[in-house]
């Protein structure tokens, strides 16, 4: 909520878009087995909301590299900040849903990979053009 009161789009951008949506397409992943037939028998439109979640972090990951300053340096440090939320995220839902406790790992698994590719394209330091 700071980068969205102090203006800073492209650090609110991957927050939200980014960040959160890869969480989202985590979760929206469950592990073959009795949660995922579950969730397809609960959640008919998963596979569409899952489609919109990707959608979302590729508009987010595209705006951001597009907005990013040109060291890139201030994005790298919210990245790595909302990165470090996003896994508290994760470990505060996994406690609350004991369901989930079988298939943590899983969960963290996919978040990592998720996150790890979190906006790749902040610019690293070296100058480059910038593309509007």
């Amino acid at each position: 909520m700071d980068d969205v009161q102090a203006g800073r789009l492209a650090a609110s951008l991957l927050g939200l878009q980014c960040v959160l949506e890869g969480l989202a397409c985590a979760a929206l992943a469950p592990p073959p087995g009795e949660l995922a037939r579950m969730a397809d028998a609960w959640v008919p439109l998963r596979p569409l909301v899952l489609h919109q979640e990707m959608a979302h972090r590729k508009l987010g990951t595209t705006w951001v590299a597009r907005l990013a300053p040109a060291d890139g340096a201030e994005l790298r440090s919210a990245r790595a900040d909302y990165v470090a939320l996003g896994g508290e995220l994760l470990e505060a839902g996994l406690s609350s849903l004991d369901c989930l406790a079988a298939d943590a790992d899983h969960y963290r698994a996919a978040v990592r990979r998720e996150l790890a590719g979190a906006c790749p394209g902040i610019p690293d330091g070296h100058p480059t053009p910038r593309r509007l």
